[in-house]
């Protein structure tokens, strides 16, 4: 074998183990934001491996790159664990959340343009066009799969639409256990639905350009998000603490 085919081969070997762990990143990921595994549940490589069709390499890799992102942790001779966030940890979450949130939506206010307002309209009608469920305050999981989906792209919109780059990297430094908690909050009854109803008075106060008004939009927002949150998350942790 030539060297050059020798080189090819162990390229396109890399290259498909690193489509592996993407593929295995992102299926594991979904599975954490749907709530298959709850805070403390152990994640174990060669169970995942056997479900996903792949060698244990491509796994321990996503379960590591999950480490990195916050969302799992790793023991020394134990394994992957998800992480069990405190509430003092989630409240500091939240925090940082809002006061990134309030000033994007205040820049976002200002800086708007139709094009990037119509973006935001547009995936709030699809929700409520494609998702009647979520009026009558549903909790399949299915449909509050999709609501996540749209839950996250409605919040960066709008960090988007704020027009300042540090503001959306420090955002994105913490969207993945924003999307997670998000992800908990959810399967609250009817706060779907009541985020929907805030989303709406929101995009009435960015729509008439009312900065002032989107800042304490957001800041009820999330503070009720929080508060649902953290009482689930009570709820959580008492159980945990049972078994």
């Amino acid at each position: 074998m030539s060297v050059e085919k020798t080189l090819l081969t162990k390229t396109e070997l890399v290259l498909e183990r690193s489509l592996l762990a993407d593929q295995a990143y992102e299926y594991i990921k979904s599975l954490l934001f749907k709530g298959a595994f709850p805070p403390g549940s152990w994640l174990r490589i060669e169970p995942l491996a056997q479900r996903l069709g792949v060698s244990t390499v491509p796994v321990r890799e996503a379960l590591t790159q999950l480490v990195g992102d916050g969302l799992l942790e790793k023991l020394p001779h134990q394994g992957f664990r998800v992480r069990a966030f405190t509430r003092q940890e989630v409240a500091e979450i939240y925090e940082l959340r809002c006061a990134l949130e309030k000033h994007a939506a205040k820049l976002a206010a200002q800086r708007r343009t139709p094009e990037t307002l119509e973006i935001l309209e547009q995936l709030h009608a699809d929700v409520l066009e494609t998702m009647p469920q979520l009026s009558e305050e549903a909790v399949d999981s299915e449909v509050l799969a999709r609501f996540r989906a749209y839950n996250q792209q409605f919040h960066t919109q709008i960090v988007a639409m704020a027009g300042n780059t540090q503001l959306a990297e420090t955002y994105r430094n913490i969207a993945l256990k924003i999307e997670y908690l998000v992800g908990q909050a959810a399967y609250i009854p009817g706060r779907a639905a009541q985020a929907l109803r805030e989303h709406e008075r929101l995009l009435q106060a960015l729509r008439l350009g009312d900065g002032e008004e989107a800042q304490r939009i957001v800041e009820a927002h999330l503070q009720r998000a929080m508060e649902d949150l953290l009482a689930r998350w009570e709820g959580i942790q008492d159980r945990r603490r049972e078994v």
